[in-house]
């Protein structure tokens, strides 16, 4: 029993504190529909440590984004650095609101329907950190307008 207890406690462990991977767990994350930077659609992801039911969202924060209408984003991984619709882009601001983008890494929606928009990323930033970890962010309907 207590090898079981031992276990459920060390699966229970998040790694870290928000911000550090590979592997890391955030304790917040919203998804939303978003704007390319041509103004076309897009979704972004935003993996936070503190709760967030409108905009702007609070650093430090992990922001996902992927050049694609939200409808359209589950079971497909995007790579970053690819421009167009097959684009993405990973942002991470931290508590200062100092923002640096990825270099290198993808972004992986699992597939579903409706509900929490899941997945997993791996991304890699100019300092040669990296950032690994996996989300499960409830939609959240807003609206957006982009052109």
């Amino acid at each position: 029993m207590r090898q079981l207890a031992l276990l459920l406690t060390l699966l229970a462990c998040d790694g870290g504190p928000a911000g550090e991977g590979p592997n890391e767990t955030w304790p917040y994350a919203v998804a939303r529909a978003d704007c390319a930077p041509w103004d076309g659609a897009a979704t972004s992801v935003y993996l936070t440590a503190t709760p967030s039911d409108s905009a702007p969202i609070s650093a430090p924060l992990l922001r996902l984004s992927v050049y694609h209408e939200m409808g359209g984003v589950r079971g497909r991984r995007w790579e970053l650095g690819e421009t167009g619709p097959d684009g993405a882009v990973v942002v991470y601001c931290d508590a200062q609101e100092a923002c640096v983008s990825a270099t290198s890494g993808w972004i992986e929606f699992a597939p579903g329907g409706a509900g929490p928009l899941t997945g997993q990323y791996d991304v890699s930033f100019p300092d040669g950190s990296r950032r690994a970890g996996r989300f499960a962010a409830p939609v959240q309907d807003i609206l957006v307008l982009c052109g």
